[in-house]
């Protein structure tokens, strides 16, 4: 007799305690606070591989031809006197129009989506 309640009561209690939790987790209250501070830390977090990344593309130009490395943390477009002669990805390309005036940061909306967009000027002397 034992047998044939155990099983029957090992899943009544498991699924009590997760609809408990389920009901507990869901009337947890969600801060627009929270939410901005985990996007501004996964942000800041992706800014920071980005302008290693860079920066390291940047020396090595220095050094020999510029060689853009596959696209891994974002795309990389270099413009020289409003002509682009280089890239590492073309899924989207910007226009020289874009990223002409001065900015470091800039978020750029077209209608194939939303791009963060960062710059770096490049002394070639």
């Amino acid at each position: 007799m034992k047998s044939k309640l155990f099983l029957p009561s090992i899943l009544f209690f498991s699924f009590l305690l997760s609809g408990l939790v389920a009901t507990y987790l869901s009337y947890q209250d969600v801060s627009p606070e929270s939410i901005t501070k985990k996007i501004t830390s996964k942000l800041l977090f992706e800014l920071q591989k980005i302008e290693y990344e860079a920066n390291t593309v940047i020396e090595s130009s220095r050094e020999s031809e510029m060689n853009l490395p596959p696209a891994t943390h974002g795309s990389f477009f270099v413009f020289n006197h409003g002509e682009l002669v280089g890239w590492n990805d073309n899924r989207f390309v910007p226009s020289f129009q874009d990223v002409e005036n001065d900015f470091t940061l800039k978020l750029l909306k077209t209608p194939g989506g939303d791009y963060l967009i960062r710059k770096w000027k490049i002394d070639t002397d």
